[in-house]
């Protein structure tokens, strides 16, 4: 009887982290929405709206708080792993350096994205487009020059990605009316010419602060700073439907928590 009871034991723990392991594979989308795609023109030095003057000042006084931040200042002592001497490491200069944008809105949020062609640049609240020698080819605009979903919208946060695989290039923004991802994808490898298909992915009742975005074959990864008191339960990362995007189809977004994660507030996956 004894051997039996030594033996049930292990047998309902096997059977138990099974269970668990399967319930883990098995994980769902707590959030599940899509978006119709709205057409938008080729961009148009006539229909450009020049960006907002206002200067963006968000939490002020976070501003020169951390003077020092406790475990990163200088040891009281000789540090033994500080270099001694200044070294050299070899590098190239670089090819071309130019001004891409000046804002005196806090946070800046600077972003940008190169392809063969082009480089597309963005900051709160707009956006403008190089190409590879460094001269500007669209002046600087604002956010709801793109059209579309974009049309009287420039809260902000952009996000510039080049999608390499289908040489496309994708501009994000968030939204509060309501809140929602806007993205707007090229069309064709031409942001200028070829026209953008633009979405409004909406997200529960929660602003997408943050926004960071993968590209991967299967859809467009993004990451939030939301909901972070249940971000163990609430959709905080998202997927969009990368193949419905890229032909101007209705598209899906389905959104995850992250489980065990632990914040105190503001947090930033990847």
């Amino acid at each position: 009887m004894n051997i039996y009871r030594k033996l049930l034991f292990p047998i309902i723990l096997f059977m138990v982290l099974q269970v668990t392991a399967q319930q883990r594979e098995k994980r769902v989308p707590v959030y599940v929405d899509s978006a119709m795609a709205v057409p938008a023109a080729a961009l148009s030095k006539k229909k450009l709206i020049p960006p907002s003057t206002e200067f963006k000042l968000v939490n002020p006084r976070n501003r020169g708080i951390n003077q020092v931040v406790p475990g990163k200042g200088f040891p009281r002592t000789a540090d033994p792993t500080r270099q001694a001497f200044k070294g050299e490491i070899p590098g190239k200069a670089p090819q071309l350096s130019f001004d891409a944008a000046v804002t005196g809105s806090t946070p800046s949020d600077p972003t940008g994205a190169a392809g063969p062609n082009h480089y597309v640049n963005a900051w709160n609240s707009a956006f403008s487009i190089f190409d590879k020698s460094g001269n500007r080819i669209v002046e600087l605009a604002s956010l709801a020059s793109l059209g579309g979903e974009f049309t009287n919208e420039d809260l902000g946060d952009p996000i510039i990605a080049y999608d390499e695989f289908a040489d496309r290039f994708l501009i994000t923004q968030f939204s509060d009316t309501p809140e929602s991802f806007l993205l707007a994808i090229s069309r064709g490898p031409n942001p200028v010419t070829d026209g953008w298909y633009t979405y409004r992915f909406t997200t529960n009742g929660a602003l997408p602060d943050y926004p960071k975005i993968s590209i991967w074959h299967d859809g467009y990864y993004i990451t939030t700073n939301k909901n972070s008191r249940t971000a163990n339960t609430s959709q905080v990362v998202y997927v969009l439907e990368r193949d419905a995007i890229l032909q101007g189809q209705t598209a899906q977004i389905v959104g995850f928590p992250l489980p065990g994660i632990r914040t105190n507030g503001f947090y930033s996956p990847a």
